[in-house]
């Protein structure tokens, strides 16, 4: 971020496409109060914000739980700006007042939206709820997703958890049934997919990738979690994904064959989670493939 934002300083015009990417990459890189910083002095400058300008603090603010800023910027976008949230602003919103612990008020903001809340607004609060152990409100939360996203298994496994934690087991188990019960893989593309993420585990079993179960289901033995893991929602959209690149992906360029073992030594190093660690391993597989 250092050399962009050099590049950006010596700019002798800023228009709201340079300060919009300045923006975005610094919340996406979790500086979000440079994001902050750099949205005022756009307003300071007198260049109107647009919708992907508002998409970019509002993302930031979230990181740093700059929660009173968010929540002042968005209530200026119609009033200031003349600019009408979407659904999007409104989802991140939702986020900001999540992982600032605010759930309670993330809820009520959802349930006075004009908008029809997204699969993104509820599965904030819900994953706010199993960081912050709030039963109730993440099974208001889980139960709207099931409804909504009945095939997506992240959302079961997160309700599971909080109910663990809570100690409230047998309805922990009624929610991992639910989701064995509806996980019929109806799909057209299911076979395949799920054949190819079959083969895919022994490949990476054998490159010396070993599941990371403590990010799974509590309260289930180890092959249960294993196969969970194995058909995480993400990665059956990978999965979906390299069949149909035909080989065109910049995923199966070749890697010199002396860098192959050094990626897998620091693969078995990773700590940030099986997702993580595994999507790391299907490019380094595919790459040999």
């Amino acid at each position: 971020m250092g050399i962009s934002r050099r590049t950006f300083d010596k700019m002798p015009r800023k228009d709201t496409v340079a300060r919009n990417t300045m923006i975005l990459a610094n919340s996406m890189h979790g500086h979000g109060v440079e994001a902050l910083s750099l949205f005022r002095g756009m307003i300071g400058s007198g260049i109107r914000p647009n919708s992907v300008t508002f998409t970019g603090v509002l993302s930031g603010c979230s990181h740093p739980r700059l929660v009173d800023e968010g929540h002042a910027i968005f209530n200026s976008m119609s009033r200031d700006h003349g600019d009408e949230p979407d659904e999007d602003h409104y989802s991140y919103m939702v986020d900001v007042f999540s992982r600032a612990g605010r759930l309670e008020e993330a809820y009520g903001f959802i349930q006075k939206m004009p908008l029809e809340p997204t699969t993104r607004a509820w599965g904030a609060l819900l994953g706010a709820c199993r960081v912050y152990k709030n039963v109730e409100l993440g099974a208001i939360a889980a139960k709207l997703l099931f409804d909504i996203e009945p095939d997506n298994p992240g959302n079961y496994i997160l309700l599971s958890n909080i109910l663990v934690v809570a100690k409230l087991r047998d309805d922990a188990s009624m929610v991992r049934k639910l989701m064995r019960d509806r996980g019929d893989k109806r799909s057209v593309w299911s076979d395949e997919i799920y054949g190819f993420l079959d083969e895919l585990g022994e490949k990476m079993s054998l490159m010396g990738y070993v599941p990371n179960t403590s990010f799974a289901l509590h309260e289930v033995d180890e092959e249960e979690k294993e196969e969970g893991l194995s058909s995480h929602g993400e990665r059956l959209a990978v999965a979906f994904g390299i069949l149909n690149s035909n080989g065109g992906s910049t995923i199966r360029k070749k890697i010199p064959e002396e860098k192959r073992k050094g990626f897998f030594k620091s693969f078995r190093g990773l700590k940030q989670g099986d997702l993580l660690s595994s999507f790391l391993f299907v490019i380094v597989v595919e790459a040999y493939d």
